[in-house]
């Protein structure tokens, strides 16, 4: 005798982060234009290297908490890493006056992107501070 087996549909919530937004409000905070090309942030020039790095991170940090749930919270991280990376390294570059990014990559490693774990090779951030 064969059993009847009802199959049910699983519906899944999915959310995705809006890049356009956090990119339009990192442009309003003069980190990037527009399109999303990076700007120098001269808010950071007076301040320590240290510093500075540290306000990045936890920027990032607040991002990635707040976006976790997120399908395609991988590539709108690297995305924004990207942005204030290349953000960083312009400011380094006309504070230290180095002609372009890459002499500040050269000269000094810029870590700010989220350390992924040996064993669920996901991103997972350190505490700030």
């Amino acid at each position: 005798m064969m059993r009847a087996s009802k199959v049910l549909q699983r519906r899944v919530l999915i959310i995705y982060a809006d890049t356009r937004k956090v990119i339009k409000q990192l442009n309003t905070k003069k980190f990037c234009k527009k399109n999303g090309d990076p700007l120098p942030c001269f808010q950071f020039i007076h301040q320590t290297q240290t510093t500075t790095i540290r306000c990045i991170k936890s920027i990032i940090q607040r991002l990635f908490n707040y976006y976790r749930l997120a399908r395609n919270r991988k590539r709108f991280i690297n995305k924004i890493i990207f942005i204030l990376k290349h953000s960083v390294a312009k400011m380094y570059a006309a504070k230290f006056k180095l002609k372009t990014c890459a002499a500040v990559f050269k000269r000094q490693r810029i870590e700010i992107e989220p350390k992924r774990t040996k064993y669920n090779k996901k991103y997972s951030l350190q505490k700030v501070g």
